[in-house]
């Protein structure tokens, strides 16, 4: 099955949240956020297990955040929806850096 690559950004869940161009910010934020965790995890010395580990670290929280913002009207909580979804994955990871 053949993936056209211009509908490849619609695959990120948040699309759903507005349409419009209002959600095109937090839609670029997630797919860079998304692109540095993957170069991470490739580029990245540690073991396999320590990345495998941040990367469904990031996942979950993407998925929670997007849980917890999803019953809110997207332009009325711009700012919180938009740094919900943006600084729970990364203080995610984060914390489990210094867990570990």
């Amino acid at each position: 099955m053949k993936i056209n690559a211009a509908i490849l950004p619609l695959a990120i869940p948040s699309v759903a949240y507005a349409s419009g161009g209002d959600i095109l910010s937090l839609m670029w934020i997630e797919l860079g956020l998304f692109i540095a965790i993957l170069i991470f995890s490739f580029a990245s010395k540690l073991a396999l297990k320590y990345r495998a580990t941040i990367f469904f670290t990031y996942v979950i929280s993407v998925a929670i955040a997007i849980w917890l913002t999803s019953s809110m009207p997207y332009l009325d909580n711009l700012i919180l929806i938009n740094s919900t979804n943006f600084l729970l994955p990364i203080i995610a990871c984060i914390c489990l850096e210094v867990v570990r």
